[in-house]
């Protein structure tokens, strides 16, 4: 009979791995905006895959499920999120578009990050809001049963007194050092 814990193991790495194709086709989709617009892209292609897997992979299963319908569905559809991001990014911020549990997942999301900011002044690179600004962009394209799971997995974290943006500092910095 197995424990508990090799019973988790298979959920970890089926974890990555759906982490792992939700940040390739993130990384498409940065390379067509690259091909299109080289001005306007200046991130490196193995930074940018590191960082979009270690913001998924803290995710629950259910979560990253529907991410990743998400971002095949754009995909099919011919959308791309990332520079629909870019584009929401150097909008006016009136002019974003609201979505529900948005708000929620930020105001988890600035505790986080300003608990990381307070201990690690090094690892978030500027304002606070900067990066609720760039987190706030991003979610706003998802669909509202994705962000309603997201925002579950940050309440479960939150009660269970897990730091969700600190372990996707430390994930990024192991797979960049990898």
């Amino acid at each position: 009979m197995r424990s508990k814990p090799a019973l988790a193991e298979p959920v970890e790495a089926d974890k990555s791995a759906a982490a792992g194709r939700i940040a390739d086709v993130e990384l498409e989709m940065l390379e067509a905006l690259r091909r299109s617009r080289p001005d306007k892209v200046f991130e490196d292609p193995e930074v940018f895959r590191a960082w979009r897997w270690a913001t998924h992979a803290p995710l629950s299963p259910a979560t990253l499920a529907l991410l990743e319908r998400d971002v095949l569905q754009a995909r099919q559809e011919g959308r791309n999120l990332i520079a629909e991001k870019f584009s929401l990014l150097a909008g006016q911020r009136a002019a974003l578009p609201q979505a529900a549990h948005v708000d929620e997942i930020c105001d988890v999301m600035a505790v986080w990050l300003a608990q990381i900011a307070g201990s690690q002044p090094d690892v978030v690179d500027g304002p606070v809001s900067d990066e609720l600004w760039t987190l706030r962009c991003g979610l706003v394209l998802l669909e509202t049963d994705t962000l309603a799971s997201m925002r579950a997995d940050l309440e479960a974290a939150v009660a269970a007194g897990y730091n969700l943006a600190a372990e996707t500092f430390r994930l990024a910095a192991t797979e960049l050092a990898g």
